[in-house]
């Protein structure tokens, strides 16, 4: 048996599966095929290999209970790649997501650091805001 092992590195992209903020969803189908089309063009372009595991969840805050797909990666050892090539291959997937899903804001998470993408700082208005 071979063993392959390299520092760890995780990043997660958290995305909505309803358009902007109305009821038209998205399926899980049509995001793998975005996924897919991206990370094509990743490693024609510079071999960079982004395996993806991607499961459902629900984001509740406030009043809204909406349906997201979780996008996990790490750095895998049959196709290593620096941190930084890491780091700007997951941006540039979340960017690319978000934008052709039509999505306001996505949160893409690191180790140590916690980035959101947002084209507007509209909020969804099912979430209650406080009175100030």
């Amino acid at each position: 048996m071979n063993k392959i092992s390299i520092p760890k590195w995780t990043a997660c992209i958290t995305i909505g599966m309803q358009k902007g903020y109305t009821d038209e969803k998205i399926g899980l189908k049509e995001i793998k095929e975005l996924l897919s089309k991206i990370q094509e063009i990743q490693i024609e372009r510079e071999k960079l290999f982004l395996s993806a595991n991607v499961f459902l969840s629900d984001i509740v805050l406030s009043g809204q209970d909406e349906p997201h797909a979780n996008v996990n990666f790490i750095n895998y050892p049959r196709f290593p790649a620096t941190e930084e090539k890491l780091k700007e291959g997951v941006l540039e997937i979340g960017k690319y997501l978000m934008d052709q899903l039509q999505q306001n804001r996505i949160v893409i998470t690191f180790g140590h650091e916690v980035i959101v993408l947002e084209q507007t700082s509209d909020t969804d208005a099912r979430i209650k805001k406080g009175q100030s």
